[in-house]
């Protein structure tokens, strides 16, 4: 099988058009970055609805293995404690200043940043990711990188190393998550739970483009 094609498309998708959108971000702070999200989602979603070999069910589905969830907990904890300190040692300026100076509007973003970012992202960076390009990076690990690797090169619009690298690293925990749990609810709420933490800290500048 010739696998060129879908490379060339994987590098135009998920490689190219981050970079033409930090240019346009750049070049006029007119444009919002989440209509391109909803709308890439909307086609990914379409995409995936309409693959027999894709599994509807992973959509929504939240039953996991008692292993794979303490897995995430663990995971989250242990990362929640190094970031949250690191702030607060470091930039205590920055700690908990959204929900202390701006409670409304942090908790507007608990609400709906799940819903309107995150959950067009895994349909984007997991779900379509991994039924598109199975053929392509047949290795776990490969389409583990694959779909980190997209995950990270998105936010390159918010122009700033730190967005990049965290959600590089970021991507392979929710890419493996979701490769055990064949869920992309679950997948979801692992990231909706960084996040959230992440906007709660004061690390939240950094991943907003504030349009």
């Amino acid at each position: 099988m010739n696998v060129f094609p879908l490379l060339f498309e994987y590098l135009v998708l998920f490689a190219a058009v981050p970079v033409a959108l930090r240019w346009l971000m750049a070049n006029n702070h007119g444009y919002p970055i989440l209509p391109f999200l909803w709308v890439g989602g909307a086609a990914c979603l379409y995409w995936l609805w309409k693959r027999p070999s894709f599994d509807r069910r992973e959509l929504t589905r939240l039953n996991i293995s008692r292993r794979a969830l303490a897995e995430i907990v663990l995971r989250f904890g242990i990362i929640a404690v190094i970031l949250g300190a690191g702030v607060a040692w470091f930039a205590p300026e920055r700690f908990l200043r959204l929900p202390l100076t701006r409670p409304l509007l942090w908790l507007l973003i608990m609400f709906l940043y799940p819903a309107l970012s995150v959950y067009p992202q895994g349909i984007i960076y997991r779900g379509f990711i991994f039924q598109r390009y199975k053929t392509l990076f047949q290795a776990p690990w490969a389409m583990t990188a694959a779909s980190a690797l997209a995950f990270a090169l998105v936010h390159l619009v918010f122009n700033n190393l730190l967005a990049v690298a965290f959600t590089a690293l970021a991507g392979l925990m929710f890419a493996r998550t979701y490769r055990q749990t064949k869920s992309i609810a679950v997948s979801c709420l692992e990231h909706a739970l960084y996040g959230c933490f992440i906007f709660t800290i004061g690390l939240g500048e950094f991943f907003y483009h504030g349009r």
